[in-house]
């Protein structure tokens, strides 16, 4: 069929046609006619009377498209809605049978007089007995009042065009039309080039980057070409989109991605954005943001600061009232990034009373003759557009009767608020209908057909007819577009309409259908369908069974970690823990909560660090359920991290009592993983208390019994793996002790167990014992090499621990390589760090580095400062450890101030206290310094002799030649 270069412009009874204005005109009023009915409405009337074959109208209308026969009688349907014609008894469409249709209504030619346009600026009005509303078609003129807001769009637009990434907000109260401003400009830049997405209010807290990962989905349903640059550059965002890759490939992505934080999430949509936008750019929309989780909200500001240019804009629409009565964290992060100048809002108002007239002018210009009703009307609403519109659509309805409009507005018993508005409309619907709407509200602002068809126990059809009706309306429902994960649903128009159906509902009939609806949903979930256990805990928490509640909050908590979102898995395992002391205590009570807690323990350590409170907390309240059910599968989780957070929060007696608890389980039931738990502990506050032989033999029989448990014990259960743990840190007690060889090969093995795990956390822990190892053997540059991988770790992977070791050991290293006033001050930021995060192990060692530093910058009263803090935080955790080096340094003190008889005392009670720890390498330093003295004598000579000939694998160190220069010196003559 092919088309006439002249576009149609005809009439036919009360209606009219301008193809080239894209307008339908319904007795003397402009209608919405979507583009594909309007389309087919001209293909039948430019041949009346003359039967057009389905085919042909397809191939005229839909082009190349492939569609099936049931589209065009889907759109017939819809155009004899708009027409008002009966099928069955037709006026202007007939029905071929099995071949076609046939137009005929008589029709004449017209010149059609200029018209108001149809305009968008408020919600589509709801169909009335003179129309049936559809959306615009792309050609629809700038909406009422908001031409300076678009054009505000497409300024923005074209910058990110142009390579300057943008962020616009869209900022307004409920009604005010912010949804139909952005469905405008997106039908301008186009569907290709957008990606949307929409922020729901959830029951609970909703799940990381859900409206980003609905619009990352529909971006893949239209161009493949982004699944593969995913996989290449986002590994991470794949994993979140299961049904882009099969169980072989998410199986290896979560062993690759173990331990990946939302940093490395941030980083990666980054250049993912980069990477796609160099081809096209493209407008990402997120709706509602004050309903978005804080995940969303720190990838908006993450991309919001990229210095580096993109072809991107992000274009967000959200209440400000909700944002700022809920605190939401949206509105710190849009203070500071306007204060920058790194985004732009635009505020959208009410209708001024000329723009009401406007609007009346558009939609029904009978009505707009009279002033005084345009006047009266903005008086009635505020000139909030979608209260106005609702009204116009009331006075539209009730024209026909030839009454007055003014009369007839001023007798409404209008509703004070927009919610009583739609209260009334609701009051409207038929019997039939309104079940369906508060069924389909307690399912959410989105839902599923057969979700909805099996809550209310009736056929799926039924309820996608009667669906389909009501989107037919344009005021309740839209379909969701289908693609990737997506399953056939509708949302409702405007989440005002959801909020009202749902609180109209009676609290027993809310619980009960909350219950229906989590039932549903579990039996969809186990049959496949993409059902998170975030939405059934919330609906089991509203439905009042918060036993089925807790279990999904247990699996919505471990499944946030696998998103790499801890920030999640605390909010989840909060509202998991407010809901036990509803649930009747038995064994699977304990279970769950044992697992809740060891799950908010491992969440506040990837985001807070292992010696936080937090992390304490929740592991001791775990370790309370693990006396009735001993045999829980988290437990080696719960005994090590528990056990090496007090540690190092200085707690010893509590990680006394975890150790004791590690033993008492190894002896009643044999778990050598309760043993390796113990050995550690116990070797770790051995070596804090000065005795590092048996801190070895308790960490050498910890790794002697790995092989056993590395058989039967996953080794991510361990908070850094025991392995790598054990021994790293029985290398640097076995330098302590001189055995530096065998030191060495425990780190090596350390290095190649984390590297072979393939997770960071157990590297992080081989780094670190690899860089201080290197700073207790004052090897600066391999020091600043282990800072340097741990520092590079921490950019990927986070890890509060590992970033304040990087700092103060790359401190340590810059101040023996010549710059020690710069070395000071990242020992300090690095010791404070530990500090902030509660690490008080290893704080008189770290503080004795900066004492040093300052040493050799030669601020004397500084390093006495220092050094005399550092004394005091080894004493508040009785650190024996560090206290042969702590009196090292008192004695270099004493030297910078020409006390030559105190420095000697000094480097005496070093040795003295290194002899009665047997750690022979303190021991070393203490005699060799001894020995450098001019006052040093032929027994002290000897004596380092004998040490160095008991230290032979220390003969290749630094510290060992400079004792033998000294034995092959002279001594000094008596003064």
């Amino acid at each position: 069929m092919t088309t006439p270069s002249a576009p149609l412009r005809i009439r036919f009874d009360r209606f009219e046609i301008d193809e080239a204005e894209a307008r339908f005109i319904d007795g003397g009023q402009p209608v919405h006619v979507a583009p594909k009915p309007f389309a087919l409405l001209c293909a039948l009337a430019r041949a009346p009377h003359t039967l057009i074959t389905k085919d042909q109208l397809l191939d005229g209308v839909w082009g190349h498209q492939f569609v099936s026969d049931s589209v065009l009688k889907t759109t017939i349907s819809d155009l004899r809605s708009a027409l008002h014609d009966d099928p069955k008894r037709p006026r202007f469409i007939e029905t071929v049978s099995r071949r076609g249709y046939r137009f005929i209504g008589t029709v004449s030619d017209v010149d059609i007089a200029p018209q108001p346009a149809m305009r968008a600026d408020a919600p589509m009005p709801a169909p009335t007995s003179a129309s049936a509303s559809v959306p615009a078609p792309v050609s629809a003129p700038v909406p009422v009042g908001r031409a300076e807001v678009l054009a505000g769009l497409r300024a923005a637009w074209s910058l990110a065009e142009a390579g300057r990434r943008q962020l616009v907000w869209i900022s307004g109260e409920a009604g005010v039309g912010k949804s139909t401003v952005i469905e405008r400009f997106v039908r301008e830049v186009g569907e290709a080039r957008s990606a949307q997405g929409q922020c729901v209010e959830q029951y609970g807290h909703g799940e990381p980057y859900l409206a980003v990962l609905e619009a990352l989905t529909g971006l893949c349903a239209r161009d493949p070409a982004i699944v593969e640059l995913i996989r290449a550059v986002a590994p991470t965002w794949l994993f979140q989109l299961p049904w882009l890759s099969g169980p072989d490939e998410r199986e290896a992505l979560r062993r690759e991605l173990a331990g990946a934080t939302q940093a490395r999430m941030l980083r990666e949509m980054a250049e993912l954005i980069d990477r796609y936008t160099a081809q096209q750019p493209l407008l990402l929309v997120t709706e509602d943001m004050h309903w978005s989780d804080a995940a969303t909200v720190q990838l908006m500001d993450y991309l919001a600061r990229r210095r580096s240019g993109a072809h991107f804009m992000w274009l967000a629409s959200f209440r400000l009232t909700e944002l700022i009565a809920g605190e939401h964290p949206l509105a710190t992060v849009r203070h500071e990034l306007r204060l920058h100048g790194l985004g732009k809002e635009i505020v959208l108002e009410e209708f001024s009373e000329a723009e009401v007239g406007e609007y009346l002018r558009a939609h029904a210009p009978v009505l707009a003759r009279d002033p005084a009703l345009g006047r009266a009307l903005h008086d009635r609403t505020d000139g909030l557009p979608l209260f106005v519109a609702g009204l116009v659509d009331d006075l539209v309805a009730n024209s026909r009767d030839g009454s007055d409009p003014g009369a007839r507005l001023a007798a409404m018993a209008i509703p004070e608020t927009l919610s009583g508005v739609i209260e009334r409309y609701v009051e409207e619907l038929p019997a039939v209908q309104r079940p369906l709407l508060e069924a389909a509200s307690v399912c959410g602002v989105q839902f599923r057909l057969p979700t909805l068809a099996q809550v209310l126990d009736v056929d799926t059809v039924a309820v996608a007819d009667a669906c389909a009706d009501l989107a037919r309306r344009h005021r309740w429902l839209r379909q969701m577009p289908q693609g990737g994960a997506a399953e056939a649903g509708y949302a409702f128009r405007h989440a005002l309409y959801r909020e009202v159906l749902y609180k109209r509902i009676d609290r027993l009939a809310r619980i009960e259908l909350h219950r229906k609806v989590a039932t549903v949903l579990e039996r969809e979930r186990g049959q496949g369908a993409n059902v998170s256990a975030a939405e059934l805990a919330s609906h089991f928490e509203l439905a009042r069974e918060p036993r089925a509640a807790l279990r999904h909050y247990a699996e919505a908590a471990e499944a946030a970690l696998l998103q790499f979102s801890p920030t999640h898995t605390l909010a989840f395992t909060e509202r998991a823990l407010a809901l036990v002391p509803q649930v009747e205590r038995d064994a699977e009570r304990t279970r769950l909560e044992v697992s809740v807690c060891a799950l908010r323990g491992t969440a506040a350590m990837q985001s807070i660090g292992i010696s936080s409170v937090e992390v304490r907390e929740a592991f001791e309240r775990a370790l309370e359920g693990l006396g009735e059910v001993p045999d829980h599968p988290l437990r080696v989780l719960i005994l090590s991290v528990l056990g090496v957070a007090c540690y190092l929060r200085g707690e010893g007696a509590r990680a006394t009592a975890v150790a004791q608890r590690s033993e008492a389980l190894w002896n009643a039931t044999g778990d050598r993983s309760a043993f390796v738990c113990a050995c550690l502990v116990h070797g770790l506050l051995e070596s804090d208390a000065g005795r590092p032989v048996e801190a070895c033999e308790w960490l050498q029989k910890g790794i002697d019994a790995l092989e056993k448990v590395d058989a039967v014990v996953p080794p991510a259960v361990f908070a850094a793996d025991a392995g790598v743990m054990l021994l790293g840190m029985c290398a640097l007690e076995l330098q302590c002790r001189g055995l530096v060889d065998q030191a060495r090969a425990h780190i090596r093995a350390a290095s190649e167990r984390a590297i072979a795990l393939g997770q960071p956390a157990p590297r992080q822990a081989a780094w670190w014992a690899e860089a201080l190892l290197a700073v207790r053997m004052g090897d600066a540059e391999r020091a600043a090499d282990a800072a340097e991988r741990l520092a590079a770790l921490h950019d990927e992977y986070d890890g509060p621990e590992g970033r304040a070791a990087a700092v103060w050991i790359r401190g340590w290293a810059q101040a023996r390589l010549g710059d020690p006033r710069a070395g000071h001050r990242l020992i300090r930021q690095g010791y404070d760090e530990m500090a902030r995060i509660g690490t008080r192990a290893f704080a008189g060692e770290t503080l004795g580095y900066a004492a040093e530093a300052l040493l050799l910058d030669g601020d004397v009263a500084g390093a006495r400062r220092e050094l005399a803090e550092a004394r005091t935080r080894a004493q508040e955790i009785d650190d024996r450890r560090s206290v042969p080096w702590l009196l090292l340094l008192e004695a270099r003190v004493a030297d910078a101030l020409a006390d030559g008889e105190g420095a000697r005392a000094w480097l005496q009670q070093a040795i003295v206290e290194a002899t009665h720890q047997q750690a022979l390498w303190s021991e070393l330093l203490a005699r060799t310094a001894l020995c450098e003295r001019d006052d040093a004598t032929a027994d002290e000579r000897a004596a380092l002799g004998d040490l160095l000939d008991r230290l032979p694998e220390c003969r290749d160190t630094p510290a060992a030649a400079r004792a033998r220069a000294l034995l092959g010196r002279p001594l000094a003559a008596p003064a």
